[in-house]
């Protein structure tokens, strides 16, 4: 697998599944500690630009001061029966079939 190597430079290195990160890359920084130095040194990489948080809200926000009642449905079911209607917008809602692994 390929795992991201500690620091601020976007380098990849090549680690087996059953290794520890410590071991294979080092000691890992705080939370937080890559963030808010970036943030300290003006790095705007990690960070949402207002204009994508400006249009994340303009559809969340109705949603969110308009939501919609909670539909019961039957545990282990796909959903209620209204989905059903909210699918035919965009032509239709399909069934995913269990697949069996052999």
């Amino acid at each position: 697998m390929e795992a991201k190597q500690p620091g601020d430079q976007l380098r990849t290195q090549t680690i087996g599944l059953d290794v520890s990160f410590h071991e294979a890359l080092g000691s890992r920084q705080e939370p937080y500690h890559r963030l808010l130095a970036d943030a300290l040194a003006g790095d705007a990489r990690r960070f949402a630009r207002i204009d994508f948080v400006d249009e994340a809200w303009r559809i969340v926000d109705p949603v969110l001061q308009h939501p919609n009642p909670a539909v019961p449905y039957t545990v282990g079911s796909w959903g209620p029966p209204a989905a059903t209607d909210l699918a035919i917008r965009v032509g239709a809602w399909h069934q995913p079939e269990p697949r069996v692994v052999r």
